[in-house]
């Protein structure tokens, strides 16, 4: 049975909503509600994308939904359109994807290749090339430049990708068909948003602004990973949403 303020939130149709939510208040249930109750309004389920931050999240959130709508991670969204969207000059669309092994086999070619004695190490170039990909922007690691047109040239000679490479592709080159099919959009876990997921996300809400995040803003976790609290403020500035809030705990 969901409270007086989980209740409104659930009812919650077309517009921008911003949901401030702590650990342990319903937060999760209330979006599923929310799902339901559009589902009830006779909203295309095809129409509803629900986007949380891991996978086990979006088994959960789906199990509870039984499958009805979208559920994914942002890269498991962007992997999607990829497998269909990516131009063929980029990658052929039988891509392989690198995990972190196969990140290391190149890093450690490209550091047999120093003749020198002191040289980074494998994490730290791993850790600015991660960076690089979800930032925009560089951290000052000694031979980085060099690792990383390496890098980048050994992933199109051997048409793969890197998990980060998922986001970057999508955002450079998701289509306006693929936005399209997506007309009420839920983005959980938002203060953990990097800057190219909130990139993502205004590309995902170009044609419409039924846009609701939900975020504890003091519980960031992947500052690592480039999660950025600006994102809330250009949330705020861009969609002007209603703003809720939920307190009750329930742990």
């Amino acid at each position: 049975m969901l409270n007086k303020s989980q209740q409104e939130v659930a009812n919650l149709q077309k517009g921008s909503f911003l949901l401030i939510a702590g650990a342990g208040s319903g937060k999760t249930r209330t979006l599923v509600e929310r799902v339901k109750l559009l589902l009830k309004s006779n909203i295309d389920s095809s129409k509803i994308l629900l986007i949380s931050f891991t996978n086990k999240a979006c088994e959960e959130i789906s199990a509870r939904l039984k499958g009805k709508v979208t559920v994914k991670t942002f890269h498991s969204l962007s992997l999607d359109f990829l497998k269909e969207g990516l131009p063929n000059n980029v990658r052929q669309k039988n891509f392989t994807l690198y995990d972190k092994s196969d990140q290391l086999a190149l890093v450690r070619t490209f550091l047999r290749s120093l003749k020198i004695e002191k040289k980074p190490t494998e994490e730290s170039l791993l850790s600015a090339l991660s960076f690089k990909k979800n930032t925009q922007s560089q951290k000052n690691i000694e031979y980085f430049d060099e690792f990383f047109h390496f890098y980048e040239s050994s992933l199109k000679f051997f048409n793969a990708l890197d998990f980060d490479d998922l986001l970057v592709y999508a955002e450079n080159y998701m289509t306006d068909e693929f936005i399209q099919k997506f007309q009420y959009i839920m983005v959980d876990e938002f203060q953990d948003t990097n800057k190219i997921q909130m990139n993502l996300l205004l590309k995902l809400t170009k044609f419409h602004k039924n846009v609701m995040v939900v975020g504890d803003m003091d519980q960031s976790i992947y500052g690592f990973r480039g999660a950025r609290q600006e994102n809330l403020q250009e949330f705020l500035d861009i969609f002007k949403p209603k703003i809720y809030f939920l307190s009750e705990n329930y742990r």
